[in-house]
């Protein structure tokens, strides 16, 4: 199972020419995982379990989102622990990458 996972995603008529620009440079580095949705993503420390989250396992997380500028806009490592959602109550991209886990 992956224990972390680099999330960068974006639909192409949501992104502007900086996050295309930004989303292709991702895509080339070495070991990001393409999806066909569009999901970028990179195993940062493999796991060692064997089952996946469904859409509605409660997971903890920590993540950090930051902007392409580097401007972060959430942490739960600021925070000091991780925040627990599952699947089906984030976004698209963590969706799809949650249960990949």
């Amino acid at each position: 199972a992956l224990a972390a996972l680099l999330l960068a995603a974006g639909g192409a008529a949501a992104t502007d020419e900086a996050g295309t620009k930004f989303l292709e440079d991702k895509a080339t580095e070495p070991g990001v995982v393409s999806l066909p949705s569009g999901l970028l993503y990179k195993v940062l420390k493999q796991g060692s379990g064997h089952f996946h989250p469904t859409q509605d396992s409660p997971c903890a997380c920590n993540y950090e989102g930051s902007l392409i500028d580097g401007t972060v806009f959430d942490s739960s490592y600021k925070r000091g622990q991780p925040t627990t959602f599952a699947p089906n109550q984030v976004i698209k991209g963590w969706t799809e990458a949650m249960q990949l886990m």
